[in-house]
């Protein structure tokens, strides 16, 4: 995994990774869109889940890269034949998250919740540079165990 808020093509270079061949662009993909078009190899592949008023596919045709789109409500929103696959992941997620093989991205907890929390858990996510998510919850003794 590569830190977002530095040169993606630099840390690439200094840690002497192969070539990308596939990106999992998870958020801000506008901001990093002319790294992840220089990074990926030819046919390679970059999957977006974040919304876009307008995206530009162009830099991606010299290399021919396939560009995916995910969106967790796709299948109830559009009743695909497939809507049970949305069961079967969540059952195969519960089971790796009950194995350990994979972790809440909880960072941050704020309690109570009221205007205070809210306050600080927003002054905190504009800071930036945090790994995973901030929750305000009721009642922290609650999320403690995520």
């Amino acid at each position: 995994m590569l830190d977002h808020s530095r040169s993606l093509v630099e840390q690439l270079v200094a840690l002497d990774l192969p070539p990308v061949t596939h990106i999992a662009a998870l958020t801000h993909t506008q901001r990093h869109y002319a790294e992840l078009a220089r990074i990926i190899v030819p046919h390679g592949h970059i999957a977006l889940i974040d919304d876009h008023d307008f995206f530009d596919a162009v830099p991606l045709k010299a290399k021919s890269v396939s560009l995916h789109w995910e969106m967790v409500f796709t299948r109830a929103l559009f009743k695909t034949p497939d809507m049970i696959e949305q069961h079967h992941i969540l059952n195969r997620l519960a089971q790796l998250l009950d194995q350990g093989l994979i972790r809440c991205t909880l960072n941050e907890v704020f309690s109570p919740f009221n205007a205070d929390s809210l306050r600080r858990a927003h002054e905190r996510v504009e800071q930036g540079g945090l790994p995973g998510k901030v929750v305000v919850a009721r009642d922290a003794q609650a999320i403690a165990s995520l």
